[in-house]
């Protein structure tokens, strides 16, 4: 797959090429595949919408303006500020975004890969570093092992439960059951949990449920 190159991309300082893998790419930093037929335009429009921190100060039109005696308008652009969010509420900000994925039950590419979520996060908090996508997962995996033990906490001074299921298909034709928890707490209050929402191969019937 390697090829002549008069002047290398920039591009590659962030890419790498896969000779085992035709027409794939591996990009360095969340260290995801990408296609790659020879252009790099899709590799690039990437970096400019995911990690924009990648990105030069100054455009190419920029410099060759500068060099010819010239002051673009880029060059009285304030560029991004180098400071960085506090830890304390890097943390908080990380909890909060785990919070919203898991409850509202967002795709977790959409903090990584979506631009309209990080130009708001950058306009909201201009030093934050969205995190990478391997440490929402354990993020997540972290806030499903809290909820479990709260959960079996909870159920320890239960005396009865009813236990109710729902059978139902995705728009891909994929059919999934769910099971949830029902009682009354010590205040007389009816609670309901979701224990688990998995794949469920075969009819529906009632002796499978």
């Amino acid at each position: 797959m390697a090829s002549k190159r008069g002047k290398r991309s920039d591009i590659w300082n962030h890419f790498k090429e896969l000779p085992e893998k035709k027409n794939k790419v591996l990009f360095t930093i969340c260290k995801e595949e990408y296609s790659y037929h020879g252009g790099t335009s899709n590799l690039r429009d990437h970096l400019k919408a995911a990690h924009p921190e990648t990105q030069p100060t100054f455009s190419s039109a920029a410099k060759t303006a500068t060099s010819a005696g010239t002051k673009p308008i880029e060059a009285f652009t304030v560029s991004k500020s180098t400071k960085k969010c506090p830890p304390s509420k890097a943390s908080d900000i990380t909890q909060l975004i785990v919070d919203w994925v898991a409850e509202n039950m967002r795709p977790v590419s959409i903090v990584v890969h979506d631009s309209g979520f990080r130009r708001m996060m950058e306009y909201i908090e201009p030093e934050f570093t969205v995190p990478s996508r391997t440490h929402i997962v354990s993020s997540l995996k972290a806030r499903y092992s809290s909820c479990r033990k709260e959960l079996v906490k909870l159920l320890e001074g239960v005396d009865s439960v009813a236990v109710t299921t729902d059978g139902w298909t995705s728009k891909a034709v994929e059919s999934y059951v769910t099971y949830s928890l029902h009682f009354v707490d010590k205040d007389w209050k009816l609670v309901t949990c979701v224990l688990e929402t998995t794949e469920f191969k075969g009819s529906h019937t009632a002796r499978r449920l």
